[in-house]
């Protein structure tokens, strides 16, 4: 079992370890709806 295509391409591959200065945007954990959305995880 791997990673989804779709989890990385929507989430994964647009997030950052550090902020710079004209993007403040860093990593974040993923949301419950979107745990169930990725097949991350099946509980609600």
């Amino acid at each position: 079992m791997g990673i989804s295509r779709k989890l990385l391409t929507d989430v994964m591959y647009q997030q950052k370890a550090i902020a710079d200065s004209k993007d403040k945007s860093t990593r974040r954990c993923l949301t419950p709806q979107e745990n169930v959305k990725y097949n991350v995880a099946n509980a609600r």
